[in-house]
C-alpha cells in the first residue's frame, strides 16, 4: 500500500494510504472535505468560512472513521 504525508488537524504530518488504495466511502468523504475547503477559501463572510472549515474537519473525521472500519474489516 502506498502512502503520502498529510496534515493531521494542525498537529503535524501523518501517513495515510494513497487515494488509489482508498475505499469508495473514504474517497467520497475526502471529496466533500475538499469541496468545503474550496468554498471556505472563496467565502468573504467569516462565519460562513468558519462553518465551512468545521464541515471540512467533520468530513475528514468521517473519512478517518471509514478507514478504521476498513482496517477492522480486513482483520
Amino acid at each position: 500500500m502506498s502512502t503520502e504525508k498529510f496534515p493531521s488537524g494542525g498537529h503535524g504530518l501523518r501517513e495515510k494510504p494513497s487515494r488509489v488504495d482508498e475505499a469508495p466511502e473514504v474517497k467520497q468523504a475526502l471529496v466533500k472535505a475538499e469541496e468545503y475547503a474550496a468554498h471556505a477559501a472563496s467565502v468573504k463572510d467569516s462565519q460562513e468560512r468558519e462553518r465551512c472549515e468545521r464541515m471540512r474537519r467533520k468530513w475528514l473525521g468521517i473519512a478517518d472513521g471509514w478507514r478504521v472500519i476498513m482496517e477492522i474489516d480486513k482483520a
